[in-house]
């Protein structure tokens, strides 16, 4: 049932895309059926013509009928089978786009896991290939369609030649479908287990292509080390497609063996019923035709509902996967406060990530007030970003809850909650497009806004450098006079990206990590005004650069924390105590080297 609820959905979105197709699938049964008609007749006509009374009129007007007939159907049929393809391509495209749309709207923690990698990319498998998944079905429909149609005209006339020539092909032909749909499903299970290969696959060759590891891979020299791990991955798939050319090359031998089989027992039939005089051989010829075309329609009809048996399981996984509830179908519909301060509190907070066995955090509790600085330090490990992660609700706590003013931040509208963070990650991702909508994320954005933000940033000399200013292309990928930035660059831009937004909780994870000391500096000197009015929290390994922050709260990676100020922190002599005074050290020493 789930299969045919499946085919009704794929139906039905294939309609809403566009109601030709279903002129272009009534129109080619007409055809077909013309088609057919003329080529099982007109022969029989002639024949019956030229050993009887072979008159030339007659001769002409059936010669030029059956061509009229089958020259004008079979055009058509051509002309039409391209326009409903083209038009089953833009179909399969809008599937595509919808399974797009899914992968960024459905849940973060997703994204990260392995296992739902693999079954999204099964899924996105039933829309990617014009062969095979909903394209493929979609085309077997017609075939079937008309195949059903000229079976009935072919059933009709071997059944008048003799009722056991019908049940024969028939009977032969399920078994045949039968024997189809067992190897198309060891197809799909090949499939099935080849899905995380290919992706594995896909990103090597990322990789190897890319040419922003071109750097590394030729300053490290990997080119050996990632051919053998590209080959490597092959190797693990070509089991996989030997076993499916293997599978297509039994179904091909199966129908041949099948086809010598009806062939010598029906063609046998009909030369004996000529040598016994029981058959004209105008009528001979009919038989013929039919038996060829029955067979051959009959395979259409079982390959097709073979290959539309197996295949729907590629659609079923696509529409469980576009079905999926997305982040913000699971939202919660309060609005966000748009006046007052923004108190934040972890309240016993338990989380870990799955399929891992340790706890990130246990029991976490912290309150960070309206306005107030919070400065984020710890071992590598310990939770930092992860912080983030739930605050801005990428991952969920397992246990325990963050609060907003006293509320459930699960009880905010997501996209609401998400405008009010300014993030700087410490992962920077440009896009191929313009600086400006680099900084604003928009194609349409505040001009003199985004030059404040990249001036600020201390972005302004490189923009002051670039001919076509804010119009400049950030990266090679899509055009080639576009702009690769250094990593310290990118950062500025980050906080561009940060300043432009100006969301009221201001997010910063490592946001010097690719500064210089001038550029560090510089952010410092910003951050109060930057920080001003707004809940901030930076994220930092370096503990020198937290002094300024209201509040500390060291994570050591065993789940105990200390919070407080730095003072506080310092008296207390504990884990941060400890890693303050041995980074002072080496602060120390780098200015004594400095000094000689």
């Amino acid at each position: 049932m789930k299969r045919l609820r499946t085919l009704h959905k794929l139906i039905r979105d294939a309609r809403r895309h566009s109601r030709a197709l279903f002129v272009y699938f009534a129109a080619n049964i007409l055809l077909t059926a013309v088609f057919s008609i003329a080529v099982l007749y007109a022969p029989r006509m002639l024949v019956d013509e030229l050993l009887g009374a072979r008159r030339v009129e007659a001769i002409i007007i059936i010669a030029a009928a059956f061509l009229v007939a089958a020259g004008v159907s079979g055009f058509f049929l051509a002309t039409m089978k391209t326009s409903y393809q083209n038009t089953l391509k833009t179909f399969r495209a809008s599937l595509l786009r919808r399974a797009q749309r899914k992968d960024l709207t459905r849940n973060y923690a997703e994204l990260e896991d392995p296992a739902r990698q693999d079954e999204s990319w099964f899924a996105q498998r039933g829309v990617t290939n014009f062969s095979t998944g909903a394209e493929g079905i979609c085309s077997r429909l017609f075939v079937i369609g008309a195949a059903v149609v000229t079976l009935l005209l072919y059933i009709w006339i071997l059944f008048a030649l003799h009722y056991f020539i019908g049940l024969f092909i028939i009977a032969g032909a399920a078994l045949l479908f039968l024997y189809s749909l067992r190897q198309n499903k060891a197809i799909l299970e090949e499939e099935k287990r080849l899905s995380p290969l290919e992706r594995k696959n896909w990103y090597m060759y990322e990789v190897t292509s890319d040419y922003q590891y071109g750097k590394d891979i030729r300053v490290f020299g990997l080119r050996d080390w990632l051919l053998s791990r590209f080959a490597s991955i092959q190797r693990l798939i070509y089991p996989h497609v030997g076993a499916m050319a293997k599978a297509r090359w039994r179904m091909d031998l199966a129908d041949t063996l099948f086809g010598f089989l009806r062939g010598g027992a029906v063609y046998g039939y009909l030369i004996y019923a000529i040598l016994q005089g029981t058959m004209r051989i105008a009528d001979f010829t009919l038989y013929f035709a039919a038996v060829t075309l029955f067979s051959a329609a009959l395979k259409q009809l079982f390959d097709g509902l073979a290959f539309i048996g197996v295949q729907i399981e590629q659609v079923e996984a696509y529409y469980d996967f576009v079905e999926m509830p997305d982040e913000f179908e699971l939202s919660g519909k309060q609005p966000v406060p748009e006046e007052g301060g923004l108190t934040l509190e972890f309240r016993d907070l338990r989380f870990r990530y799955p399929s891992t066995e340790r706890d990130i955090f246990d029991k976490l509790h912290l309150t960070i007030q309206a306005g107030e600085r919070l400065a984020v330090v710890g071992v590598n490990g310990a939770g930092k970003t992860t912080l983030i992660k739930l605050l801005t609700r990428l991952y969920a706590p397992d246990e325990g809850e963050i609060l907003l003013n006293g509320v459930n931040i699960r009880e905010y509208e997501l996209h609401g909650w998400r405008n009010l963070f300014s993030v700087i990650s410490q992962e920077i991702n440009l896009i191929a497009t313009t600086l400006g909508e680099n900084v604003a994320l928009s194609a349409n954005y505040d001009a003199a806004r985004v030059e404040s933000a990249l001036r600020r940033a201390g972005f302004g000399e490189k923009l002051d450098s670039f001919e076509k200013g804010l119009q400049t292309q950030i990266l090679k990928s899509l055009a080639e006079d576009g702009v690769e930035l250094s990593g310290g660059e990118r950062q500025k831009l980050a906080i561009a990206r940060a300043l432009y937004r100006d969301g009221r909780i201001l997010v910063m994870d490592e946001p010097t990590a690719a500064l210089d000391a001038i550029a560090e500096h510089a952010l410092y000197s910003e951050f109060a005004e930057m920080t001003r009015g707004k809940t901030a929290i930076f994220i930092s390994h370096r503990l020198a650069s937290t002094r300024f922050c209201d509040k500390i709260l060291l994570l050591d990676g065993a789940g105990k924390t200390e919070f407080g100020t730095h003072a506080e922190l310092m008296e207390l002599g504990g884990v941060y105590r400890h890693m303050f005074d041995t980074q002072r050290k080496y602060y120390a020493e780098e200015v004594a080297d400095e000094g000689a």
